[in-house]
């Protein structure tokens, strides 16, 4: 399957090639998609497309002498090991590869958060700018939001279902903090990989799922 440079969370999985242990999609949580992965022990590389929502990746398990560029860059290394963080709001796909040491795969938990829990959760911390606030780029430690998404992994492995209210406080909780500390106001010029406004996000979010529509409506015709 080629993978798109641009998709949505709703779909993402599908272009990770990774094996899908737990997904909130299947619980029908609101405002933010999440998903616990296994991976296998070596992967020479992969494309990663970009979404229109932000997406926070925790490492639950394991260990990897880890490496990712931009498209045609030069490759990133990085030790990856139990607790790391890494969260982005890129507007460009890049490229990840890895390689595990026997009997230390890596478990991973995604939290993509929704564009619009993110619009709100912006307001409150922007109070009228928040259609112009990016998400940053971060790589490291972070033990408050590590203990958050190893929550969120419990609560996907105890099924909480959807309409739980602990759910809906845990989805404002965490684009909260996100909100809180990995956030600015756009400038004139962002970076490559910088983080996207979220006005922007929701535009890009509403032509991917046009595009899928098109595509499932030509299959169809033909």
């Amino acid at each position: 399957m080629k993978t798109p440079e641009r998709t949505t969370a709703e779909v993402f999985p599908r272009y990770l090639g990774g094996e899908v242990l737990a997904d909130s999609a299947t619980l029908k949580w609101p405002g933010f998609f999440a998903r616990r992965y296994r991976f296998p022990r070596v992967v020479d590389g992969f494309l990663v497309p970009a979404t229109a929502e932000p997406l926070i990746t925790c490492h639950l398990n394991g260990s990897a002498e880890f490496q990712e560029r931009d498209i045609g860059g030069a490759w990133v290394p990085r030790q990856v090991r139990r607790g790391d963080i890494f969260v982005t709001g890129s507007k460009t796909p890049y490229e990840l590869r890895w390689r595990s040491p026997l009997r230390a795969e890596i478990d991973v938990i995604h939290i993509h958060l929704g564009v619009d829990q993110c619009l709100a959760a912006f307001e409150v911390i922007y109070q009228g700018k928040a259609s112009a606030v990016e998400v940053i780029d971060f790589f490291g430690r972070d033990e408050t939001l590590a203990h958050l998404s190893f929550a969120c992994a419990e609560l996907l492995s105890v099924r909480a279902a959807g309409n739980a209210k602990r759910v809906a406080a845990f989805a404002h909780l965490l684009t909260i903090y996100i909100a809180e500390k990995y956030t600015n106001v756009a400038s004139q010029r962002l970076d490559y990989r910088g983080g996207l406004p979220i006005a922007r996000l929701r535009k890009i979010e509403d032509y991917v799922r046009a595009q899928s529509r098109r595509k499932h409506l030509h299959r169809d015709a033909g």
